[in-house]
Parts: structure tokens; sequence; C-alpha cells
């Protein structure tokens, strides 16, 4: 744009050039070579003037449209890289989506919401087997060893274990058969006590949790 306006300004320079003094002496032969032919010397005058006058707005109409031309063409230009910039803008806002949806996708730990403003718990989590889990879901009772210190370290071990992907059919209390996984039916192998076998110290643990 810059250059247009630079051209701009040289052109409007040149539209407003001056009709030269044709009765000065500069151009006396000129005006002889005219007179020669028959013209009087105001007449000689006033031709060269008429003549240089019609070439004069044949040049500025010249460079009139040369400037529309040009300006159409800087546009159309300008235009085309304001939408380029906007497509290219788009492909890579719809790339970087891409990729931090990819992301979240692969680590979506790193991404979980964080909860301003709540405490921490008062105690810590409890995780049980999927056995264990799967006869607190039927409602059925679960000894209070599976939360007392040595039932929860047992716990931690199968669930921290390698788990049996397969699965099997069991029955439930109405013996319809059910798919469930292999690990959900295994139990500890640490023996479970019963309540009443429990210590004081851990029958008021477990009872906390």
């Amino acid at each position: 744009m810059a250059q247009l306006n630079d051209q701009n300004r040289e052109d409007l320079d040149q539209d407003h050039t001056a009709c030269p003094d044709y009765s000065s002496e500069r151009y006396a032969t000129t005006r002889l070579a005219l007179t020669a032919r028959g013209f009087t010397e105001q007449e000689a005058i006033d031709l060269l003037k008429t003549s240089w006058t019609t070439e004069d707005e044949a040049k500025k109409e010249r460079r009139r449209a040369e400037r529309e031309a040009a300006r159409v063409v800087q546009e159309e230009a300008e235009r085309v890289a304001r939408e380029d910039a906007v497509l290219k803008a788009a492909a890579e806002k719809e790339e970087a989506d891409a990729a931090e949806k990819e992301l979240k996708k692969k680590y979506k730990g790193k991404f979980l919401p964080i909860n301003v403003g709540i405490p921490m718990p008062e105690r810590p989590p409890i995780f049980l087997p999927p056995s264990i889990l799967q006869r607190l879901v039927r409602g059925e009772y679960v000894e209070l060893w599976y939360f007392s210190d040595q039932g929860y370290n047992a716990s931690a071990q199968t669930i921290h274990s390698a788990q049996d992907q397969t699965f099997t059919y069991t029955r439930d209390e109405d013996g319809s058969l059910q798919l469930v996984s292999a690990a959900s039916l295994k139990t500890p192998k640490t023996p479970v006590l019963e309540d009443e076998k429990l210590e004081w110290g851990d029958f008021l643990t477990a009872y906390g949790r």
C-alpha cells in the first residue's frame, strides 16, 4: 500500500504540471516552424498550447485509469491475504484443538478439574477387591475384617496385582446367570476373621472406616 501511495503522489504531481510558456525564447524555433507554414506568431503560440493541453489531458486520463486498476489489484490482494490469514488461523486452531483432545484422551489424569475451596477428605479412601464390592452392591454382609489394617493391606495387594481379564458366568440370588470378570470372584488369600474374633483395636479401626 505504501508503494501505491508513492505512485499516486507522483501521478498527482504530474497532473498539476503547468503548460510551458510557448511565447518565450526557448520555443522560438518551434514557433518559427509554424509561422513558416503560414501561421501568425499568436496562432503558433495558441496551437502549441492547445496541442500540449490535449496531450496532457490524455496522459492524466491514462494515469487515473492506471491508478484505479492498481487500487483494485491492491484491494483484491489484501482481501485474499486476509482470507488466507483467517483460514490459516482456523486450521491452526483446529489442529491445536485436535492435539489437545488427543492429549486429554491419552492423559486423562493430568486434565482433571481442580475443585477450588473443597477441603481434603478427613479419612483416606477405602479400596476393596472387586469380589467384595460385588457383595456390597448386592447388599450382602461384608466382614469388618476387610476394613481393618490387616484386611486393608490384603485388599491393596489384591487390587495392585495383575488382574484376570477373563470372564465367567455366575448365578445371582435369583438363580439368573450373570457374566462377570473372574477377578471379581476372587477373594484374598489371607484368612478372613469373623467380627467376634477381631481384637478391640482392629474393631474400632474397621468401624471408624
